[in-house]
């Protein structure tokens, strides 16, 4: 009855405090409970110490006095609140406990009429799981007098004296109460029930478990850093700037994406094109006939006028150089000449040459190849000289009968005659399925035109044109050859050139002969 009284007593500290105490409100009056920031590791720890009395339940007990019964008891512990309401400590109870035995037991001291007296230590070391029923019922308040923390536990427990001992697995439950001194500091009140085998106390048989009450009072330190921070209210995060950051990315991407796809078609089809071309500007002039005087290589002032169609604007700074015509044949510059060089031919024969159609780098330049055709008659040698871009010929004479005339052609039967008649249309405009030199043109239709001139019919397609004629090497390629290349063909002008209608861009020019794999040479003349 008496044990009753004592746990009553403490449920009723406890209820009072909770009723006194109910924590945080809001303005509706409304207890407010967590949620509440996650402590660290050494928050809210706590030790306590304290001190009071044992009262053991044994076989024979209850035959003694309650006051002779009670022994000293202490308590020691650490232990930390993970929340306002849940939290765990370890520690060390007992101390000593005292009760009535029958004769023989380990434990038995001095007999007491039918009974002995019995007197052990008691050594308990347990962790118990905490609740704080204030905090958890009435919302936490860290300045709350009073809170009331029913505890549970288990541990080993060990009863010892008289040179014997024994251990036992025990299990705990209590009352405990903690009133607020301070920030740092409480005062405990505490019940405590320990449940052990019944022989704990050094008495085989009887009832199946014993137990001992203990009732404690001491102090309890609340180490730095102390309480519990109520946790703000989360603010939804506004998201809209980042989605439009997002959005706009996405549509870069895309931009960004298209301009790309736009790039790589333009750089397949700069690889696809053909090579650039640098197009000389070159005097275009139809067939002009010169005379020379018999006996004679040198032109008189007559002639010079008809060639200087050709040679105006000549180069001024290379008089004194050497230069090497297509043939081969090397001449001397002697001079210049109403902007003619003036050359020596074979060491011999003097000549007019126009230097803009002379190339020179490290060494001896060219010029475009020529061709001298000379007709006999009485009295004078006359040699017919078909012009073009960029070429003239120094021919010398011989005597033959007394009367002299001299005679011109237009066109003739000859790969020189070809070239030179086309070259007449360099810079008229490309179009495509064309056919008209003046009006426009395609590669194949260029061509076409350019040999119909001279009675030769060719189809409108170059991958036709690779089977007209008979076929020469690249080696053997002359001036007035077709030149046969993957979906495209021209004329072959000599000095490693190619005349042809290239493209819109560049209509009827000149490139490189080797501007892509040449498929094949085909000679009509």
């Amino acid at each position: 009855m008496k044990r009753l009284y004592i746990i009553a007593l403490f449920v009723f500290a406890g209820g009072f405090a909770s009723a006194q105490e109910n924590g945080n409100r809001d303005a509706q009056n409304r207890i407010v409970r967590g949620p509440y920031e996650t402590n660290r590791f050494f928050d809210n720890i706590f030790v306590g110490v304290a001190g009071g009395v044992n009262l053991y339940f044994g076989e024979n007990d209850s035959e003694g006095k309650f006051g002779k019964r009670l022994a000293p008891a202490m308590d020691i512990h650490v232990g930390k609140w993970f929340t306002p309401s849940i939290g765990a400590r370890v520690g060390y109870a007992g101390l000593q406990a005292k009760g009535w035995t029958s004769a023989g037991t380990l434990y038995a001291k001095s007999a007491d009429g039918g009974l002995f007296r019995e007197k052990f230590g008691v050594m308990y070391l347990h962790a118990d799981a905490m609740w704080n029923f204030s905090n958890a019922v009435s919302g936490y308040k860290e300045s709350r007098t009073w809170n009331f923390v029913p505890f549970v536990g288990v541990g080993w427990a060990r009863s010892y004296g008289n040179d014997a001992h024994d251990n036992e697995i025990g299990f705990d439950a209590g009352l405990l109460n903690v009133v607020r001194l301070c920030s740092s500091l409480d005062l405990t009140l505490e019940a405590r029930c320990l449940l052990v085998n019944q022989r704990f106390d050094g008495v085989t048989g009887g009832r199946t478990g014993e137990g001992m009450l203990s009732v404690t009072a001491g102090l309890a330190y609340k180490f730095n850093r102390r309480g519990f921070v109520r946790a703000s209210n989360v603010q939804p995060v506004d998201v809209t700037p980042y989605l439009d950051r997002i959005r706009n990315l996405e549509e870069n991407n895309t931009d960004l994406a298209s301009k790309n796809s736009v790039l790589n078609d333009e750089n397949e089809k700069l690889r696809n094109a053909p090579a650039k071309v640098v197009v000389e500007q070159k005097v275009s002039a139809s067939p002009v006939v010169l005379f020379f005087r018999i006996g004679k290589a040198t032109l008189d002032s007559k002639e010079l006028t008809n060639l200087e169609f050709y040679v105006r604007n000549a180069m001024k700074l290379d008089s004194d150089k050497t230069f090497t015509i297509p043939n081969g044949t090397v001449v001397s510059v002697r001079g210049m000449q109403d902007g003619w060089y003036k050359v020596v031919v074979y060491g011999t024969h003097t000549g007019y040459i126009d230097p803009a159609y002379t190339e020179r780098s490290s060494g001896p330049a060219t010029v475009p190849q020529v061709t001298a055709t000379t007709t006999t008659t009485t009295g004078t040698t006359g040699t017919t000289t078909t012009g073009t871009t960029g070429s003239t010929t120094t021919s010398s004479a011989s005597s033959s009968s007394s009367s002299s005339s001299s005679s011109g052609s237009s066109g003739g039967g000859s790969g020189a005659a070809v070239l030179a008649y086309a070259q007449r249309f360099v810079g008229n405009p490309y179009k495509w399925g064309g056919t008209s030199l003046t009006n426009g043109a395609d590669c194949s239709g260029f061509v076409q035109s350019v040999y119909a001139h001279f009675g030769k019919s060719l189809p409108h397609s170059s991958y036709a044109d690779a089977h007209v004629g008979r076929g020469v090497s690249k080696s053997d390629m002359r001036p007035g050859d077709i030149v046969v290349y993957g979906g495209h063909v021209g004329i072959y002008a000599g000095g490693g050139k190619l005349l042809s209608a290239l493209g819109k861009k560049y209509g009827i020019t000149y490139c490189s002969v080797n501007y892509k794999p040449i498929q094949a040479v085909r000679r009509l003349f």
